[in-house]
């Protein structure tokens, strides 16, 4: 029998599917875009990419703690403002399922519901940030 590598998967979540009635998810990090991301690296120059990864990890956790005072305190507009913006920094680095949810709780910010987006958002990102911390290890081997 093989020998596993304790490595973290770098593009998928931790678990396929779960059950029979479970679909598999799509990859966490859409690699197409980080490849066309790649593109754009001029050589010699620090990495792109890496420097991308480093201001999305900073932004997207100042934005989802806002986000999370946004909502406590019911405030709609802040709540669409905030979402918005890690709706477009997580589909730029290829998280879309991480700018999926941000877009249904930008269009639904207001109502019972809205704890309920924010919590599998905050969810995402916690996969979404262990795939960009492995692919940031990577480029640094």
């Amino acid at each position: 029998m093989p020998e596993s590598d304790d490595k973290p998967l770098t593009h998928s979540s931790p678990s396929t599917a779960n059950s029979v009635n479970e679909p598999a998810r799509s990859p966490v990090l859409d690699p197409a875009q980080l490849a066309s991301l790649r593109q754009i690296q001029n050589p010699g120059e620090t990495d792109f990419v890496t420097q991308l990864i480093e201001l999305f990890l900073e932004e997207a956790t100042v934005t989802l703690t806002a986000l999370h005072e946004a909502v406590i305190s019911d405030q709609p507009a802040e709540i669409r403002r905030l979402a918005h913006r890690l709706k477009g920094s997580s589909g730029n680095l290829g998280a879309t399922q991480m700018a999926a949810l941000a877009q249904d709780l930008e269009k639904n910010n207001a109502g019972e519901n809205t704890r309920t987006f924010l919590e599998q958002l905050e969810n995402e990102f916690v996969l979404v940030r262990a795939a960009l911390e492995s692919e940031r290890e990577e480029v640094s081997e």
